[in-house]
């Protein structure tokens, strides 16, 4: 009744570290050190394991970490805090496929089916929306959820009676999920 809430700079929701500002720096701290200890975990087991083991061991616990709550916060990382991500994914997809330091990725990503740290969250973004407009899955999204993409549907831009061009309210900016 009566209870009393503190303030507190950050708190941490089904794993993911919420701070007052919504920067999610410290978020993206501890994902940096789960990515580092997963690439050393590679490193140590590069000569002992196949390529499917390792693939194995990356899914468990490198991509594992990138993808949970992904869309929750990977649009408000920088692009310094991205290359410094990307530069450990590429590492690990080197150790996966045992090639040297300097081979270009491009090939092992397509080859191994591995999203790249920047297209994960439009991929996550896009499974999101997929699910909400699921007719199984769309009676039990919370309330809020619905009003919200309710209410970008089907409105006309002023230059266009298109239905497929939808008009978003000011509060959605580019980048976001909603956008």
């Amino acid at each position: 009744k009566n209870a009393v809430l503190q303030k507190v700079s950050q708190a941490k929701y089904l794993g993911i570290i919420i701070d007052e500002k919504l920067k999610f720096k410290a978020q993206y701290e501890k994902l940096l050190i789960k990515l580092k200890e997963a690439v050393n975990a590679l490193i140590c087991t590069r000569s002992a394991l196949n390529y499917k083991a390792k693939f194995m061991l990356y899914n468990g616990i490198f991509k594992s970490h990138t993808d949970y709550g992904a869309i929750s916060y990977h649009d408000k990382l920088n692009n310094n805090q991205i290359e410094n991500l990307e530069r450990l994914q590429k590492k690990a997809i080197r150790l996966i496929f045992s090639a040297k330091r300097n081979t270009h990725t491009g090939k092992l990503f397509y080859y191994s089916k591995i999203t790249p740290i920047r297209q994960i969250y439009n991929k996550e973004a896009t499974k999101f929306i997929y699910k909400y407009d699921n007719v199984i899955t769309k009676n039990d999204q919370p309330k809020a959820l619905i009003n919200i993409l309710k209410s970008t549907k089907n409105k006309n831009t002023c230059l266009s009676t298109n239905p497929l061009i939808i008009k978003l309210s000011n509060e959605h900016k580019k980048g976001q999920c909603i956008y």
